[in-house]
């Protein structure tokens, strides 16, 4: 029977036994070292520490395979992690020979079957089927047909930077729309089960992120006025559109001090 204890881990005895595992490995096929792909993330990471561990630095080196699609924040992080371990690594941009081979031309095709108004310069991510309808169901609101399609600029994963009182704020806007004559608009997306759920209390419970992201938005564009609609996934079709003018956006950099100053 399952129990909490079956998730009791020593960590270094169990480092201890992946490194031997890895030295084996290495003796067995006859090799010098390892070479490990980073991308940036923690599973990359740890493995690169382990062999590492298991090998020494000068035994390991890392490789990063960027592409078209590629997160700058994966290579940026991936050297970082690089430096940290002492170790060598090296870049091999894989978008030349995936463009020759027509991955990424079929790739568009691919998702055109579903958003038929993905263009040049989108993001997307992959999902599982079960995914699908709420994304569907989002696309086909009057709030993505008023206000996200055919829209001037229409950017995802829009990183921001914002300084309050010293304190330098980072995150990343899930998406940003901008139309002249418009205030820029703001979207998030959430996960929270919303069945039967009064959708304005539950986008009450992100007040600090909503205040993050309107005062860097409204600062990045110097405007006196941005929109946040929190598009909650399983009721897509009814965002929480709200209007930030200058003196909300005020009282948010106000509460975002006595946040930073209560950590």
């Amino acid at each position: 029977m399952f129990s909490s204890s079956d998730l009791e881990l020593d960590v270094k005895a169990e480092a201890g036994r992946i490194a031997q595992s890895i030295r084996a490995h290495v003796q067995t096929l006859r090799k010098r070292g390892a070479i490990v792909g980073l991308s940036g993330g923690v599973d990359s990471s740890v493995v690169a520490a382990l062999c590492v561990s298991a090998l020494g630095r000068d035994k390991v080196l890392g490789l990063f395979m960027p592409e078209r699609d590629s997160s700058a924040d994966a290579l940026r992080l991936g050297r970082m992690l690089a430096a940290a371990l002492g170790i060598d690594s090296i870049v091999e941009d894989i978008a030349p020979a995936l463009d020759a081979a027509g991955c990424y031309v079929r790739q568009q095709e691919a998702i055109r079957t579903l958003v038929p108004e993905f263009g040049h310069g989108w993001k997307f991510k992959l999902a599982l089927p079960a995914l699908l309808e709420p994304l569907r169901a989002w696309l086909g609101s009057s709030l993505f047909a008023e206000r996200v399609r055919g829209a001037a600029s229409s950017r995802a994963e829009v990183p921001i930077l914002v300084g309050v009182d010293g304190t330098v704020l980072r995150g990343s806007i899930d998406l940003l729309v901008e139309q002249p004559g418009s205030p820029p608009l703001i979207v998030d997306y959430k996960t929270d089960a919303a069945a039967g759920a009064d959708l304005g209390s539950l986008a009450e419970r992100y007040e600090i992120q909503q205040a993050i992201y309107a005062l860097a938005v409204a600062e990045a564009r110097d405007a006196t006025e941005v929109e946040l609609a929190y598009v909650f996934l399983e009721r897509p079709e009814e965002p929480v559109l709200t209007a930030w003018g200058q003196a909300e956006i005020e009282a948010a950099r106000h509460q975002i001090k006595e946040e930073i100053a209560r950590v």
